[in-house]
């Protein structure tokens, strides 16, 4: 049976955790788990970073590599770092 990609999972959610805590943030797996699979909520500073990089994962997982999907992929990744009005837009050092 195929795995919806909007279905957690596993593998995706390990993959961003441990990407996470290379950056610094403190978020341990089996937390990480029990809000992707079973909803439960945590303080958005505490799961925000990781959920962006989560759905930035599932999204490049999804969608074709190019320059388009590229930029929006990074958008993902950008909300939970910088401003509303900043997150759409590269960085002039990502340019």
């Amino acid at each position: 049976m195929l795995k919806s990609p909007l279905m957690p999972c596993f593998y995706t959610s390990v993959a961003s955790v441990f990407s996470s805590k290379i950056e610094g943030e403190a978020i341990e797996l089996d937390s990480y788990i029990k809000h992707k699979k079973f909803g439960i909520e945590f303080s958005p500073d505490y799961t925000k970073k990781i959920d962006d990089l989560y759905e930035a994962y599932i999204f490049a997982k999804t969608h074709a590599l190019n320059e388009v999907n590229i930029r929006k992929a990074h958008a993902l990744l950008g909300r939970g770092a910088r401003s509303p009005a900043q997150a759409h837009r590269p960085r002039s050092r990502d340019r």
